[in-house]
């Protein structure tokens, strides 16, 4: 994953429906992948079992994604994120983000309080737990957006 540090002003909202169809269509799958065009975000989605830590658990996984460099800086990324989040949450499932190559990125994880396995900059996780205790999710820091 990468990304550019430009900051614009205008805010844009992203459609996150085929999102919520896909894993609602596929929470109860042992494995399920898609890649799915969310405006012109291009995401790539798994929903399947893996190692967190010591322990196995079931994931939605933000595997790749692609944002425009027109649209970059404008916190896209969070608001997917966000997304993925509250869908882990309702779906009892672990966040697990892969393929971390932007530090900026990286940087937001550690802020949310991700795991990173063994300190490997490659994959970070949160569990359905902390995702619930996570303040970040409450109506007042996610944009309405996301709320619905």
């Amino acid at each position: 994953m990468t990304s550019n540090a430009k900051h614009h002003d205008e805010a844009i909202e992203v459609y996150l429906q085929p999102l919520r169809d896909f894993v609602a269509q596929n929470h109860d799958q042992s494995m399920s992948r898609a890649r799915l065009d969310i405006g012109s975000i291009d995401i790539y989605v798994r929903m399947t079992r893996r190692v967190l830590g010591t322990q196995w658990g079931r994931t939605l996984d933000l595997a790749d994604i692609t944002i425009p460099v027109n649209l970059r800086g404008r916190k896209l990324f969070s608001q997917i994120l966000w997304e993925f989040e509250r869908l882990a949450i309702q779906y009892d499932r672990s966040v697990y983000v892969e393929s971390i190559a932007s530090p900026i990125i990286r940087d937001a994880l550690v802020r949310r309080g991700y795991t990173f396995r063994d300190g490997e900059i490659g994959s970070a996780w949160k569990t359905p737990q902390s995702l619930q205790a996570d303040q970040t999710l409450q109506a007042v820091h996610c944009p309405t957006s996301i709320q619905n």
